[in-house]
């Protein structure tokens, strides 16, 4: 068992010094990142106008529903549902925030949206799967 321990140590001790180099291909373009991705909203909630209205221990939050662009695929546009709320008790303050992925049901997981504007984060979740 000792020479086990003694060989993953070493294992390890050798891999971190080790400088591994990144494929050209695998360089972030951050222009693209910190773009602001355009947003509609969401025509299923329009009746509604576009809110749901949760009562909290700390107030009313409201949940709204977005769609949100998403990468090309096949060259063709995508875009994808988003829920999200800030708590009342922000009050134009800056807040934590949360983002909520998940595997889903094929919807943005309104609860979990919710459950973090109780606790006075910014919340956002998306449906990952468009």
């Amino acid at each position: 068992m000792k020479s086990l321990k003694f060989i993953l140590g070493l294992w390890l001790a050798l891999d971190a010094t080790c400088v591994h180099a990144l494929p050209a291909t695998a360089k972030w373009n951050l222009e693209e990142l910190y773009r602001t991705p355009q947003s509609w909203p969401c025509e299923a909630f329009a009746a509604k106008s576009n809110q749901l209205s949760v009562v909290t221990e700390s107030g009313t939050v409201t949940a709204r529903y977005v769609w949100l662009e998403g990468l090309a695929y096949k060259g063709k546009p995508t875009k994808f549902l988003a829920c999200y709320a800030i708590p009342k008790t922000a009050d134009g303050r800056s807040v934590p925030a949360m983002v909520c992925v998940h595997g889903g049901n094929g919807t943005a997981y309104r609860e979990w949206v919710e459950l973090w504007a109780k606790r006075g984060y910014a919340a956002i979740a998306m449906d990952t799967c468009g």
